[in-house]
């Protein structure tokens, strides 16, 4: 997958991938004895803007770009900028500082790409969808260059890329005669992790976890994704010792996890429901989304197939109503995908191999329950009404 990212901005044959790959550059210059400013400077004898080349250090394709007085300028990969010398340049003696903006320093993007393989007369494609954390690795701490022409003529700012493999997708859904949640409602979920122990097993919480957290999922068990998620955060989250996940309803749509490199379940009481390696038919995975929402944004089964996925704990995730706002209601079932029919189906009772989120209702609503017998009695008996919450 992060071969295909890098052949997609190699030759800039992507070029939305190009695009959401760059950054904003901010130089700002401070001279002897004066102010601070954001390079070019506002109000200066080349009035608006400074023609700067850039240059493709991987093809060598140079052509100028105006760079507007005041404002950062965009800096794609692998690419430098050359600013010119003299009146038009950095005044000499100055110390410029260099940085990335800091919406750019941290950041998770999604990218679909798709590359055709020629063999002879024979064509084949394959489709790529994954997903990408771009951080600033040098220099350390998302600290600038600080320097002077002089001294220090080139400044470079690294960044790194890792491919995120995200193998469990679980979202948060309502019935569909549930009011509207309303935005900042605060949702807790816990992730656990089944201990084997001598006289059994146990679920305690799961620390370490690495996940992200989205925000654009579907509002009902039947309802597709209402477009490609979005990350709530620019990093990388991971469960404390208390394996909490707290979310948020935004603007945007309800909250979804997606887990790194571990497969989280739902609907799991005991290991044996799994089977009797623990495996199962992608159960957790995010199932095929006719809609082009999230799995524009995770790996496919396809591509799953031929990843080296490594084995690890077996975890499941519950809803901890006690400390979530009142406004997500209590827990109703979950929603998943029969693996024979491929179809979208809700209830309490869906296999933990097949479920793929919570389904919550907010709404109470009258329930009778009725007591038959076959014969004539009186008998007298005790019904025991028991709520099932995760």
């Amino acid at each position: 997958t992060a071969d295909f990212y890098i052949e997609g901005i190699y030759g800039e044959d992507d070029r939305e991938l190009l695009e959401n790959s760059a950054v904003e550059f901010i130089l700002e210059v401070t001279e002897e004895g004066r102010d601070t400013y954001i390079w070019p400077k506002e109000g200066a004898s080349y009035v608006d803007e400074v023609s700067v080349t850039y240059i493709n250090q991987l093809t060598g394709d140079t052509y100028n770009v105006e760079w507007r007085a005041g404002q950062s300028i965009k800096m794609y990969p692998w690419y430098m900028i050359a600013i010119p010398e003299g009146e038009m340049g950095i005044p000499e003696g100055a110390t410029y500082t260099l940085k990335e903006a800091e919406d750019d320093q941290h950041r998770i993007i999604s990218y679909s790409q798709r590359k055709e393989n020629i063999f002879g007369r024979a064509m084949s494609q394959n489709n790529m969808n994954g997903n990408l954390q771009l951080s600033q690795s040098y220099p350390e701490d998302d600290q600038p260059i600080v320097g002077t022409v002089e001294e220090k003529p080139i400044a470079t700012i690294y960044n790194g890329a890792k491919c995120l493999k995200m193998m469990s997708n679980i979202d948060k859904r309502m019935t569909e005669n549930s009011t509207e949640v309303p935005t900042g409602a605060k949702l807790v979920w816990r992730l656990e992790q089944y201990v084997k122990e001598e006289s059994g097993g146990n679920w305690v919480p799961a620390s370490g976890i690495s996940y992200v957290v989205w925000e654009g999922g579907g509002k009902t068990p039947d309802s597709p994704q209402e477009g490609p998620p979005e990350p709530v955060s620019d990093r990388i989250e991971t469960t404390g010792e208390d394996g909490r996940i707290i979310l948020y309803k935004t603007d945007h749509g309800y909250p979804s996890v997606s887990f790194i490199e571990n497969q989280v379940y739902l609907n799991l009481n005991s290991p044996d429901e799994l089977g009797s390696d623990g495996d199962d038919d992608g159960g957790g995975m995010t199932p095929p989304d006719e809609s082009g929402g999230m799995m524009r944004a995770l790996f496919s089964r396809e591509e799953e197939s031929r990843l080296d996925i490594p084995t690890g704990p077996i975890l499941r995730l519950v809803e901890v109503p006690e400390e979530s706002d009142t406004e997500w209601g209590m827990l109703a079932g979950y929603w998943g995908y029969n693996q024979q029919n491929k179809q979208p189906e809700y209830g309490l009772n869906i296999d933990c191999n097949d479920a793929r989120g919570f389904v919550n209702s907010n709404k109470m609503e009258p329930v009778e329950v009725e007591k038959r017998m076959s014969v004539q009695s009186d008998q007298q008996f005790t019904m025991i009404l028991k709520q099932v919450v995760s």
